[in-house]
């Protein structure tokens, strides 16, 4: 499978007339596990079902190049050429993306569904993207990519060129983005859930349309207060602690229950309602509690800001 591939390192004087040849327009299938693929040139080639997990595809040139379910799992792109590249349907878990040129490129997650289960209405598709979990991007230039609805989970993407991208839906969950550029990015719906300095990273006109918190039901909501409640009752030997940090709670329902030492941290608690709650020494530090109200709780050396006592409604509570 190897002479499918042409490499870009060799001086073209010192090739063989065999190596100068381009590689087929399509290349359907393959092993490349751990393979050292450092340089060598895939441009306008199209790749099909290839495995390229823990391969090294540093400097390699993938300009204009199509992959289409293949898998780059532990792989290293470092400082490879990606522009106006498509991945369809592909995986970067763990993956090295440092230094590329992926300007223009395209990630995408394809989906199928029959018009007859949709009652031959438009469909909706609202799958994930390409996953890049635990995946490097540092010092990458993606102006003008297209990461729509992609999934970032501990990704590092320090000093990373995003501008004019696309970042609808995008997910940029506990991601290291300093110094990375955002302008001109398209980014309605992304979230920066539990992304650090995301705030002060972004572009100001951004801030009113990314979500920044992780939206729960009352259904969840309630199932984590039980367990709470178990890990009360036990001494810490059944259940699991509260702990909702950084999570949507606005306008959510409490009521004659247990969340005393629940970790609530930077929630956002706006127009909740807390009756006849226990939140004895509760973290709420950080917390949004625009017109929350607290009637009849028990808030006895819980952790406030005292900014946010000022916006809350006290009804019959302790402090």
């Amino acid at each position: 499978m190897m002479g499918l591939f042409r490499s870009t390192r060799m001086p073209e004087a010192q090739r063989a007339p065999a190596a100068r040849a381009r590689p087929p327009a399509e290349i359907d299938g393959g092993d490349f596990i751990g393979r050292d693929l450092s340089g060598h040139d895939f441009a306008n080639t199209t790749v099909r079902n290839a495995n390229f997990d823990h391969s090294t595809l540093d400097g390699a040139n993938l300009m204009l190049a199509n992959f289409v379910g293949c898998t780059f799992n532990g792989a290293s792109l470092s400082k490879a050429v990606l522009r106006r590249a498509t991945f369809d349907n592909c995986q970067f878990n763990r993956a090295k993306v440092d230094g590329v040129d992926a300007r223009e490129a395209s990630f995408v997650s394809s989906a199928t569904i029959s018009y007859a289960e949709t009652g031959n209405r438009q469909p909706k598709l609202d799958t994930p993207g390409t996953a890049f979990d635990d995946a490097v991007f540092s010092g990458s230039n993606f102006a003008g990519a297209s990461l729509v609805r992609a999934v970032l989970n501990d990704v590092k993407a320090l000093k990373v060129n995003f501008r004019d991208a696309r970042l609808e839906g995008a997910v940029f969950d506990r991601c290291e983005i300093a110094g990375s550029n955002f302008m001109g990015a398209k980014l309605q719906g992304a979230d920066f859930s539990l992304c650090p300095g995301a705030r002060g990273v972004l572009p100001e006109s951004a801030l009113a349309m990314v979500a920044f918190h992780k939206v729960i039901d009352q259904a969840t909501l309630d199932r984590h207060v039980e367990e709470h409640e178990r890990w009360l009752a036990s001494n810490g030997q059944e259940g699991r602690r509260l702990v909702l940090s950084v999570m949507d709670l606005t306008r959510k329902a409490v009521r004659g229950r247990d969340l005393s030492g629940a970790d609530l941290r930077s929630c956002r608690l706006d127009e909740a309602r807390l009756h006849d709650t226990r939140l004895i020494a509760a973290d709420l530090r950080g917390a949004s509690l625009k017109g929350t109200l607290f009637r009849g709780c028990d808030l006895r050396g819980a952790k406030l800001d005292a900014k946010a006592i000022l916006k809350i409604r006290l009804d019959d509570s302790r402090l």
